[in-house]
Formats: structure tokens, sequence, C-alpha cells
């Protein structure tokens, strides 16, 4: 015979339940997962957000562009002031009569800047005026000075009527070897 005790006195065992992964564990959560409305909220959320993201990016690129092309004329523009300025302080200006590295004559007149390795990206024109006569200054005892107006636009090939952008930077010089 068996030593079990009958059936009847027996406790009956409690049926074994498996859980999910994805149970919340806690007091007051009795359900599985999220319903079908939250995933659809989300993933509405989630695509609006993406759609203003990428009608944003023509517009970020654009701006960014626009400050990389200004940001190069202020440096050519400052390189252009710099050789003319220095052009002028030197005995070598005196003898060729033009700028050192763009060879911009140091007299009144229009320049274009035509052949410069910039000249593909920027129409480039320099204006060198004399002081004005009559006007009276410390260097005007000294030697002339001269204006140079110096006008960067792109792109090259636009009038400046309508050109996208453009920069104007003044400058002066005293040729005091001329």
């Amino acid at each position: 015979m068996s030593n079990l005790p009958p059936t009847s006195n027996r406790q009956k065992a409690a049926p074994l339940r498996r859980e999910s992964a994805w149970v919340c564990i806690g007091k007051g959560f009795d359900h599985k997962g999220f319903s079908l409305a939250e995933v659809v909220a989300a993933l509405g959320i989630a695509t609006f957000a993406l759609v203003v993201i990428v009608g944003l990016l023509p517009t970020s690129m654009g701006a960014t562009r626009d400050a990389v092309q200004s940001t190069e004329a202020a440096q050519i523009a400052s390189a252009i002031a710099c050789d003319l300025r220095s052009s002028a302080q030197h005995s070598s200006a005196a003898i060729t009569g033009t700028s050192a590295i763009y060879g911009i004559p140091l007299q009144s007149g229009t320049y274009p800047l035509n052949t410069a390795s910039f000249a593909t990206r920027f129409r480039t024109q320099v204006v060198i005026t004399p002081e004005p006569p009559g006007a009276f200054t410390a260097n005007n005892l000294i030697a002339p000075v001269m204006h140079a107006a110096i006008l960067l636009v792109w792109p090259p090939t636009a009038p400046v009527s309508k050109a996208s952008s453009h920069l104007e930077v003044a400058s002066s010089f005293t040729p005091s070897c001329l």
C-alpha cells in the first residue's frame, strides 16, 4: 500500500501560471503591455516631430551656406585690404605701382579682380579714391591718403542689383613710397 494519505485529505495544488516578461510588477497593474490607442498616439507624435525636423533641414542648410559665404567674403575683403596697406608701405610697390599679392594698382580707379583664386565664387571690385581736396588730416601733411572700397558679390554671374548677397568693406592707406 501506499504511504499517501487518502485523496480526500490532500490539498489540491494551485495551477501553475506562466508569467510574461512584460507583466508590470507592482500593485494596481493588471494589464500587460500598451493598448493600441497608446501605440497609435505615440507613433503620431513621433511622426509629427520627424516631419517638423525634416521640414527645417533646408532652411538650416541654407542659413549655414549663407554664413559660410559671408565669412569667406569677409576674410577675402580683409586680405585685400591688408594687401593694399602693406604694399603701399614697401619699396617694391614704388617700382611696380601695384599691390604685392593681388596686383591692384595703387592709383585712383576701379579695378575688378577677375583672375584671383576666388573669382569663381565671388565677383570682386576695388575702387580706390584719393582723399578729397581740402580735407585736413594729420596724414595729409605727410602723404596723401587713399581710400579703397572693396565690394564682393555672390554669385559672381549675377548683376549687383540681383545678387543674393554682397559685402562692402572700406579701407584707407597711405602710399608713402609712391
